[in-house]
This record gives C-alpha cells, sequence and structure tokens, in this order.
C-alpha cells in the first residue's frame, strides 16, 4: 500500500483543502446558444406482469433507440416490437420472447449495422423487404426453437422521418397527430385452437377463420405474409403500439387523451397501461410510446 501512495502522489502537489478552481458563475455561459437543436426520437415503456398476480406471462417487447450526432449527421434511428404469445398454446412466452429477438436482430443487421461498416453494401434491399425478412427469420425463430409456441408480431422502424411498420396477430398501432388519433394496423382473427361445428355452414366458417388466423400468427404458417405499411412522421408526432389487452379496455378518445396530455413518452406509456388495468383487471397489458418532440 505504502508503494501504491509514492506512486501515485506528487510532492508538488498542494494539499486538497488548499487546492483552488476558477470560479464557476453564471456570467461564463452565454445567454443564447445559435442554431436550433435536433429533435432526437423519444421513445417509452409501460408494462403490467401478470407474474405478480401468478399470472401467466404472454406479452414481450424490446426496443431499440440511437441517435446519430458526428460527422455524417444521419437520421435518428429506433425499433419497436411487440409480440404477444397465444395464451392457449404452450410456452407463450418464450414464443413472443424468440420473435422479438430474431425481429430486432434482422432489422439491426439490415439498417443500423450498415452505418458502421466502413465500407457499407451496395443494392440494399428496400425497407419493406427488410420488413418481410424480419418476420420470416421471426417465424423459423419460434418453429425451430419453441415447438408448439404461437405468437403475434408487430415490428417499428423508424429511420429519420420515416416509419415502417409490419402487423401480424391482434396488437395494435396507433398515429397521433395534431389531436387525432388513426389506427394504422388492421386487426387480424386470432385462432383459439378450438373448432364449433355447430352446422355443416358453421364448420365450414370456422374452418376459414382458423386457416386465416394460422396465417396471420408466427409458429403457425410456414410463411406468414406480414402487413407491412410505412408512413411520412412529423415534429409532435407520436406512435402507440398497444397490445390486445390494452386497446380492448380503452377506447380510442382515451388514447387519444393520453398522448395530448402526457408530452412525455413514459409517463404517457404508464398512463396507459394503468387506465387499462384498472378497467380490464389482471389482464397483461403493453404499451409502447414513440414520439417526435415539436
Amino acid at each position: 500500500m505504502g508503494f501504491l501512495r509514492k506512486l501515485f502522489t506528487r510532492t508538488d502537489a498542494p494539499p486538497p483543502d488548499r487546492a483552488t478552481t476558477a470560479p464557476l458563475t453564471p456570467e461564463l455561459l452565454p445567454e443564447e446558444i445559435p442554431g436550433e437543436g435536433r429533435r432526437h426520437l423519444q421513445i417509452g415503456v409501460g408494462h403490467t406482469d401478470v407474474r405478480e398476480d401468478n399470472g401467466k406471462r404472454t406479452d414481450a417487447h424490446m426496443i431499440m433507440l440511437g441517435g446519430y450526432d458526428g460527422n455524417d449527421m444521419l437520421p435518428d434511428y429506433g425499433v419497436l416490437a411487440l409480440a404477444v404469445g397465444q395464451a392457449n398454446r404452450p410456452k407463450s412466452d418464450q414464443a413472443a420472447t424468440a420473435a422479438v429477438k430474431a425481429a430486432l436482430r434482422e432489422v439491426t443487421q439490415g439498417t443500423y449495422m450498415q452505418v458502421l461498416d466502413l465500407e457499407p453494401a451496395r443494392d440494399l434491399p428496400s425497407l419493406h423487404t427488410l420488413m418481410g425478412a424480419c418476420f420470416s427469420e421471426a417465424n423459423r425463430a419460434v418453429r425451430s426453437r419453441v415447438e408448439g409456441g404461437v405468437t403475434s408480431l408487430t415490428l417499428m422502424l423508424v429511420l429519420g422521418g420515416q416509419v415502417v411498420i409490419g402487423h401480424l396477430g391482434n396488437s395494435r398501432a396507433y398515429l397521433w397527430r395534431q389531436q387525432q388519433l388513426k389506427r394504422l394496423t388492421e386487426d387480424h382473427p386470432v385462432s383459439t385452437g378450438e373448432d364449433t361445428e355447430v352446422t355443416p355452414a358453421g364448420s365450414i366458417y370456422a374452418a376459414r377463420n382458423r386457416e386465416e388466423a394460422e396465417a396471420r400468427l408466427l409458429g403457425l404458417a410456414e410463411d406468414p405474409e406480414a402487413d407491412i405499411t410505412s408512413y411520412e412522421l412529423k415534429p409532435g408526432d407520436a406512435i402507440v403500439l398497444a397490445s390486445a389487452g390494452l386497446w380492448k379496455a380503452l377506447p380510442d378518445d382515451v388514447i387519444a387523451g393520453a398522448c395530448q396530455r402526457f408530452a412525455d413518452v413514459h409517463r404517457c406509456a404508464e398512463a396507459l397501461v394503468t387506465a387499462a388495468r384498472d378497467c380490464s383487471g389482471d389482464k397483461e397489458i403493453t404499451a409502447l410510446v414513440a414520439r417526435i418532440p415539436s
């Protein structure tokens, strides 16, 4: 210990109680900074964990947020993934987790990692093509790693002023703009694994409905066809990804009211989840909110 003190102690340095620093006064700071600051993408998460109530977990979510401030001044980057495993199927939580991990890995390799390459690849696929590949990879991950597992998936990629959304299942994506809420995704039927064959006509309808549902869920279809759409974002816009437990409990005007009241994305997401939990009881609820400040 004495050797270390001798090694790292300078004899000409003043004692700590005699050391002085330059005076730090407000006058040293400029009153006004020229130029306009960047409006970085903000992401907030709200989630209730049913394991606290000894319930079965089905939801899984992952987010990735990146801001580019450097020589290139590249656009902001964000990915939000929400998967809801089917509760009537085995290992629903594992299926949802496998889906979001595989999807984020695929979208990251196709976008974020390309920025870090010293020699970026040429002829990159379109964002729509990349989004389709994310769902194919997520489906392979569920089918190969979680036997019998089935899950929905909603994936959102924000790149600068553009957002691309891929969707399978019955979670929802909303756009809040200028105090109005618009639903961006279409609900897909969810297979319950049960047939109600009361009449021949009813049996045919149930079979068709089941086949359509299986084509819209990861783990069942060999090559699921996701709905893929893109939109231009504007300052002040907010996007909400809501699990079925949230939107079934809260009408659209309540969701819009939360986006209007809470500029902070974390408070907005938590307020939505709390309100939905109060209405629906012990259901698992997830809300992901992304906003570009105005």
